[in-house]
């Protein structure tokens, strides 16, 4: 995979391109090439919505619900999140401390940009999701890989040995 600068974003040139991005390329084209296939790259699901879950969307849209929303999600969810923090995981916290996003890669990338600072470490299991690495090196985190043992765990010694003071943030995966 060929990395091309960007003239725009010089950070974006530093950041590794990810057989990722190449996976999706190739299982899209043997898809249109043979209609069928089962991709097995990522975790979507070949089916759609439920019913109720279709019928909501589109009662939403005719009612004009479906407009943009406050940053940091919708206050009922986050009353609800709340909620369930404090009574099934005893973590009393309050819905204005909590942030919802559309997907995991939009909130790990917004709070590794809120978090990197200069010389910042990021620890990261040496197997990993390549796109965490991509955020890491975007908000300006240096990686420091540790070990994961026999089970794919994280190796608490092996954190310990390349934990330094200039680590911020611990991703466990």
């Amino acid at each position: 995979m060929t990395q091309t600068a960007s003239p725009y974003f010089a950070p974006a040139s530093a950041i590794p391109s990810s057989w990722l991005y190449e996976s999706f390329r190739i299982a899209n084209e043997r898809e249109r090439e043979h209609p069928g296939q089962i991709k097995l790259h990522v975790g979507e699901p070949a089916f759609g919505p439920p019913d109720s879950v279709a019928k909501e969307f589109a009662d939403a849209v005719q009612e004009g619900r479906a407009r943009y929303i406050d940053v940091q999600g919708l206050p009922e969810l986050r009353e609800r999140l709340a909620e369930k923090l404090d009574t099934v995981n005893r973590i009393d916290t309050e819905p204005g401390r909590l942030f919802v996003s559309p997907g995991s890669c939009q909130g790990l990338s917004a709070l590794m940009r809120c978090l990197a600072g200069s010389g910042a470490e990021i620890l990261m299991p040496e197997i990993h999701w390549p796109v965490h690495l991509q955020q890491a090196l975007l908000a300006g985190f240096r990686p420091v890989f540790y070990k994961l043992d026999e089970h794919f765990a994280p190796d608490p010694e092996s954190i310990r040995q390349v934990a330094t003071p200039a680590t911020r943030v611990l991703l466990l995966n």
